[in-house]
Parts: structure tokens; sequence; C-alpha cells
């Protein structure tokens, strides 16, 4: 017997406190040890990297589920360039850079509309869109490597909701590849632009951006983190941009008055026969009004979360917490009016 009680002390403050240890830092002792070996210049963004096997489902379960609070899971995931991001595209002289850029391409796009007469306003929106946003992030000019670039992005898009089955003939193996292929091109560039003396007299896009800045300890961003941030830009801006200009042609050629007066507007501003500069911008109600008509009728999010602060009684039958709202159900709701 006193053999036995010997154990229990032993387990208690020994054993068990040296599993709990090795399954809690397992993920990092597996990941990050070789990366330290390898260079010890190599860093990666605050947090923990979850259990073995299970990650951070975990975390993710008790703010999604129990506690209802899924805003906590996500802010508590620290990232080191939101800020740069979110600057570098709403800042007023990012939207100034943002509208000299786009503007030459759109203007073509137009024109070789035209002379086609008639096209396919998917492709060719998308196409357009490609182009402007391979010009502000990596200043690249319409041609084979943007064309290029667009097919392994449209191969990565396919993948996203693919089951995740790394074998090939499958579209999440097929959308692995194109990533894969598409950061070479990127790597390529931020690798030409390190070798140059002169880059930023040259380049003033996102990738210049994310080359020069610095974190909070006054670190600059790794390679991969700016590679991994401008797939991530890229993802984020190319459908969805592409899937609203598109519905806005369709309302504008239904309602040819709206698109009379939206014409008439633009004109007046930019009479001069110049494009429309950043401050103008602030000049074109009208158009504004449109683009917002537009994201209210065809809005690319299907649906968005809302947790409600309060207890909110539904004709005195019922609470909700958790609030789904289909933009698409709502838009042609009758407006109550009250008396």
């Amino acid at each position: 017997m006193e053999i036995a009680h010997s154990w229990w002390p032993a387990l208690v403050f020994g054993v068990i406190p040296l599993c709990t240890w090795l399954l809690w830092s397992w993920n990092e002792l597996r990941f990050l040890t070789p990366l330290k070996d390898q260079s010890s210049s190599s860093k990666v963004p605050p947090g923990h990297m979850g259990l073995p096997l299970v990650g951070e489902l975990l975390t993710l379960i008790w703010y999604f589920k129990i506690v209802s609070r899924p805003d906590d899971f996500i802010k508590s995931k620290q990232r080191r360039v939101r800020s740069y991001l979110t600057n570098a595209i709403n800042r007023p002289d990012a939207l100034k850079k943002i509208a000299k850029r786009v503007q030459p391409l759109i203007v073509s796009a137009l024109r070789s509309w035209a002379d086609k007469g008639k096209v396919n306003a998917v492709q060719e929106v998308k196409k357009v869109t490609f182009e402007n946003i391979g010009n502000i992030f990596v200043s690249f000019e319409p041609g084979p490597l943007l064309d290029m670039l667009d097919q392994y992005f449209t191969g990565l898009l396919g993948g996203v909701r693919a089951l995740h089955l790394y074998i090939p003939g499958t579209a999440y193996y097929h959308a692995f590849q194109c990533r894969k292929k598409m950061m070479a091109i990127f790597r390529k560039e931020l690798e030409t632009r390190k070798q140059s003396s002169n880059v930023s007299e040259e380049k003033n896009d996102l990738m210049e951006g994310l080359m020069t800045m610095r974190d909070e300890e006054g670190k600059l961003l790794t390679d991969e983190e700016v590679l991994d941030n401008i797939a991530s830009m890229v993802m984020a801006g190319y459908e969805s941009t592409a899937l609203s200009s598109v519905w806005a042609l369709y309302f504008l050629a239904k309602y040819p008055d709206v698109l009379q007066k939206l014409r008439e507007e633009n004109m007046a501003v930019g009479r001069k026969g110049d494009f429309i500069t950043s401050e103008e911008l602030a000049q074109l109600k009208y158009t504004n009004k449109v683009v917002e008509e537009t994201i209210r009728m065809a809005n690319i999010s299907p649906f968005v979360f809302r947790v409600a602060n309060e207890d909110v009684n539904y004709k005195e039958t019922c609470k909700a917490w958790d609030i789904s709202s289909l933009w698409r159900g709502t838009k042609d709701m009758p407006r109550q009016q009250s008396g």
C-alpha cells in the first residue's frame, strides 16, 4: 500500500503536468523548431498554434457555440498588417493612387467593348477587374503574365469549397498547384525588387508598401508574409468587385434613364476631358447612390450574421439571440407604414 500511495504524487505533480505541457506545445515543437534551426530570423505571428489534430477547433466551438461571441474569437487572432492593408485602400492618398491607376484601364476596356459590339459581360468585367488588381497590387500591366495569373487564380478559387482531398485530379489538388504557380510569380517579382536599388522610385503599389512596412516591434515583414497578404488581398477583392460591377451593368442596361443621369453627372465633372480625380469623386452624388442601390439590390454576400446585445421579442412568442439576415430575401419586402 505504501508503494502504491507513493505513485500518486509523482502522477499528479509530474506525469500529468508533463503530458499537459506536451499536448499544449506539440504543434509548436513540431512546426516551429525546424524553422528556428533553419534561420534565426524566422518569426511567426503571435498566438497559439492549437492542439494536435484538432487545432483551435475547441476554442472555435467555445466562442461560436457556447458563449455565442464569434467576434471575440476573430479579434483574438492578431494580424500584424491589418492596419496597413486597411490604410492602403481607404486613406485619401491611397484613393488618389487607385483613381489614377484604374481609370485608364477602364476607359481602354470600354472602348474595346464598343469596337466588338457584342461581348460576354461577365468575362470582360472579370478580366478588367483582374487587370486593375494586378496593377494596383503588383504593378503588372495587361499581358500574357497577367492572363496566366488570372487562370491560376480561377483554379485556386475552384478549390476553396472543394472537398479536402489532396489527390491528383481533384479540385482541391488543382487549387494547390495553381497557388504554388501563382506564388512563384509573385516571389520572382519580390526577389527582383529586393535586388533593385531604386524600387521606391519605380513602384508605388501594395507589394512595395508591404516590403517596406514595419510592425509594432520595428521589424520588417518576412517574404512569406508579404506574399501571403498579396494572395489574400487578391482573393478578397477579385470576385466581389467583378460581380458587383456586372450587376451594375445589368441594372444600368435595364434602366436607361438612370444610365443617362449617370452619364450626365460624370461628363459634367470630367468636362475637360481629363480623368476624374479623387477630390472630384465627392461631387458624384448620384453616382454614389447608384452604387449603393446596386449593392442593396444585388448584394454579393447572400447573408450576414448578427448577435443581439439584448433579447428581442418577436411577435411576443419567442426571443432571438443569433440573427441571420438574408439580403436577397429582404430587399423586396414591402415597407411597413405606421398609422
